[in-house]
């Protein structure tokens, strides 16, 4: 009967309980105004189930699909596919990362391309690094301070809900655990205001009734100024900024009319962030962009 009662409120009262309430939300966020952003860009229907993204420089980004091997080179004023390179047979990507001349592209089973060369329409050098990390890896990222990439899993780890973890730069040595994270935790940090209560409330209602649903990452960056964490959960349509010792910090919504299913995350290197959603339930894949705020 609950459960009934909530939808009931939702769909008399959600409109104008947004409107009172959205200026708390967005005052609430880290340097974005997520239920405002400045560009949504409509992608190629071969970009429908868009999975990683990465910038490259301040007109293109790069990104990976899904199901095929192949690197995308995508304009960020218009969405437009510049270029395309494949690089492997149909598999899982999930993740992009670039270190020196190198891109790096993740397979959902820990299976690490390291590419080189992109001439014609395909990749000159290929190699694949086995890290063993089978454990459903989505988020992908490369942090050059510390010389390490960071892989999150949506499974369940020993001692945590989810997990992030560490390889070396040269991907020679097994992960190590570095970041566990909590679905007590993402919520609590998450519900701190009125609107978020109910709207995270509704969401999860109409979307899963399990745990699980609470976080299922999806991308992982590294903001360029303030060094913080930024993953991805693309279940929940949310974002998850740690600190640099992955202590979570904030928990912000997506507007999940716009991001449908979030999977793709980069920042330009003045804070402008770039978020990919897969197609899902929309009508398209999309790349919405975000203004840094002081």
């Amino acid at each position: 009967m609950r459960p009934f009662l909530y939808l009931l409120a939702g769909l008399f009262f959600l409109p104008g309980f947004f409107c009172s309430c959205r200026t708390e939300a967005i005052d609430s966020v880290d340097h974005y105004r997520f239920f405002e952003p400045d560009t949504i860009l409509v992608l190629d229907k071969k970009l429908k189930e868009i999975s990683s993204i990465e910038y490259i420089d301040s007109t293109t980004l790069m990104g990976i699909c899904d199901e095929a091997g192949t690197i995308y080179f995508i304009h960020s004023g218009t969405g437009q596919v510049l270029d395309q390179y494949l690089f492997d047979k149909q598999g899982d990507y999930e993740g992009l990362a670039v270190k020196d001349s190198f891109v790096y592209a993740l397979q959902s089973d820990g299976d690490i391309f390291r590419l080189s060369g992109f001439h014609g329409d395909s990749v000159d050098h290929v190699e694949k690094f086995k890290t063993g990390l089978d454990e459903d890896c989505e988020g992908f990222c490369y942090n050059a301070e510390r010389k390490l990439f960071f892989i999150a899993c949506k499974n369940r780890a020993e001692g945590a809900d989810r997990m992030i973890y560490s390889v070396d730069a040269e991907l020679k040595t097994k992960p190590k655990k570095a970041f566990p994270l909590y679905f007590r935790t993402i919520k609590n940090r998450l519900l701190t205001n009125s609107y978020d209560r109910f709207a995270f409330r509704l969401r999860k209602m109409m979307t899963s009734t399990e745990e699980a649903g609470i976080l299922g990452p999806s991308g992982l960056e590294i903001h360029p100024k303030t060094k913080k964490y930024y993953l991805l959960s693309g279940t929940s349509s949310l974002v998850i900024i740690m600190n640099r010792t992955g202590d979570v910090e904030k928990v912000c919504l997506l507007p999940k009319n716009v991001l449908t299913q979030p999977e793709g995350i980069c920042f330009a290197p003045d804070g402008t962030l770039y978020i990919s959603s897969e197609k899902g339930n929309s009508t398209s894949a999309k790349i919405v962009k975000y203004s840094f705020h002081e």
